[in-house]
């Protein structure tokens, strides 16, 4: 008789163990949820804003490797420097609004030059280390794709385009922007 006593209190005891097992994870669950959400419910409410005019960012010998602020001209941006303080890629904002990335080689001589105009254009002009625009691939405000390519003087010699409607053209110029050559099929 004292056998099937002490089976019945084990299993009752296993039984109970395991509810409050659960018990303990259901709780700690709803602890952590509560915590949750009075931290997020407090970061909403305690965000704070922190202005200036510029921040740089230096690198362990004291070198300003990024800066971002309002220039003088009232236009923000975003530049970053090499190891030597040379700003070599910089992100602006015109005061038209136009958006501008500039990627420079480690004379400061422009590389690379993206922007989007507000009449729907857009460009990605390449530089010589002169700083003379060399080539040029753009869209044009109505939708068409183009290519224009420079002598070490600057000057357009060469056009490659396609309109809306997907007429190509193409045109050679001389010295002194002239076409010498040109074709346009409909």
């Amino acid at each position: 008789m004292n056998r099937p006593t002490l089976d019945t209190l084990l299993q009752r005891l296993d039984r109970l163990e395991l509810a409050n097992r659960r018990l303990k994870r259901v709780g700690t669950m709803l602890l952590v949820g509560i915590a949750a959400t009075v931290l997020m419910g407090q970061a909403g409410t305690a965000g704070k804003v922190v202005e200036a005019e510029r921040f740089v960012l230096r690198d362990g010998r004291g070198t300003a490797r990024a800066a971002l602020g309002v220039d003088a001209d009232g236009k923000p941006g975003l530049r970053l420097a090499d190891l030597d303080g040379n700003t070599r890629a910089a992100l602006v904002l015109l005061a038209d609004g136009t958006p501008v990335l500039a990627v420079t080689d480690r004379d400061g001589k422009r590389g690379a030059w993206l922007h989007v105009l507000s009449d729907g254009s857009s460009s990605l002009q390449f530089s010589d280390r002169e700083g003379k625009v060399r080539g040029v691939l753009g869209v044009q405000p109505d939708g068409g794709p183009s290519l224009q390519l420079s002598d070490r003087d600057g000057k357009r010699r060469a056009l490659l385009g396609l309109a809306a409607d997907g007429t190509p053209a193409l045109a050679l110029l001389n010295s002194d922007g002239k076409v010498i050559w040109g074709r346009s099929e409909p």
